[in-house]
């Protein structure tokens, strides 16, 4: 046998002892689904205000990378400050600890006015987590009445209970 058959060989043999070094992502249990989710929304930056978050319906499923969630709804708590109205449903995706939210606000302010914004916010989540805070910025879409700001800065936290998310 010659040192290049040799040397495949034990590449080879190697390979299969120890796998590929990759393990499957997943959520637990998969599919997850939930109706008690809470968390928080508000200005990161700015004029403060901020919302408790409750009731948070979603599913998830496990992905190569990570976990993707689908947010159908929660409830908005009293807001402190400029905020009264939230819409969604919201995408949420778990890649490899990188937390990206997909999601669209209908604020009503202190102003009158009606505002749509749509954004997408980033962070992080630790190996085995089921909880994340989000920052990102949100720009103005539609003005429906009153007076809107083009942007501000968004913060969100939200917990999903019993779910693991690994990657």
């Amino acid at each position: 046998m010659n040192v290049r058959a040799c040397v495949a060989a034990a590449i080879a043999a190697a390979t299969v002892a120890t796998g590929s070094g990759t393990a499957t992502a997943a959520i637990a249990p998969d599919p997850y689904a939930t109706t008690t989710g809470t968390g928080s929304m508000g200005q990161a930056t700015g004029p403060p205000w901020s919302c408790p978050v409750s009731g948070i319906s979603a599913t998830g499923t496990g992905t190569g990378t990570g976990a993707q969630l689908r947010v159908s709804g929660y409830t908005i708590g009293t807001c402190s400050g400029i905020v009264a109205a939230v819409a969604q449903p919201e995408t949420i995706t778990v890649s490899s600890g990188n937390v990206t939210v997909n999601t669209a606000l209908l604020v009503t302010n202190s102003l009158g006015g009606r505002c749509l914004y749509t954004g997408r916010l980033t962070g992080t989540m630790v190996i085995g987590g089921n909880s994340a805070t989000v920052t990102g910025t949100m720009n103005l879409v539609a003005t429906l009445s009153g007076i809107c700001t083009g942007t501000f800065s968004m913060r969100r936290t939200f917990t999903f209970p019993f779910a693991s998310i690994s990657w």
